[in-house]
C-alpha cells in the first residue's frame, strides 16, 4: 500500500473537519438527551407534588368525616340515653330523624 493520493495536509484537514462535525453531533445529541432527562425529572417532581397534595387533601377530608361521624354518634348516644330516661323530645333524635 502506498500513500494516499492528494495533498496529505488537505486530507488531514478534511478528516479533522469530519471529526469535528461528529463531535458536534454527539454534543448536540447529548444536550438533547440531557434536556429530555431534565424535563422528565421535572415532570415527575411536579406529579409527585400534585399526588402529595391530593393525598393530603384526601387525608384531611377523611379526618373531617371521621370527626363528624364521632360527633354525630356521640350526639345520637346522648339522645338515646335521654330517650331511655323519658325525655320524649330526644326519642326522635335517637331514631335518626
Amino acid at each position: 500500500m502506498g500513500p494516499e493520493p492528494g495533498d496529505p495536509v488537505e486530507r488531514c484537514r478534511e478528516l479533522n473537519r469530519e471529526q469535528a462535525c461528529l463531535a458536534r453531533d454527539q454534543l448536540e445529541a447529548y444536550a438533547a438527551s440531557q434536556k429530555a432527562h431534565d424535563d422528565a425529572v421535572d415532570a415527575a417532581t411536579m406529579q409527585r407534588l400534585r399526588d402529595n397534595a391530593a393525598y393530603s387533601a384526601a387525608l384531611e377530608a377523611h379526618q373531617k368525616a371521621v370527626e363528624k361521624y364521632q360527633a354525630d354518634y356521640a350526639a345520637w348516644e346522648q339522645a338515646v340515653a335521654a330517650c331511655k330516661r323519658g325525655v320524649r323530645k330526644s326519642c326522635a333524635q335517637a331514631k335518626g330523624n
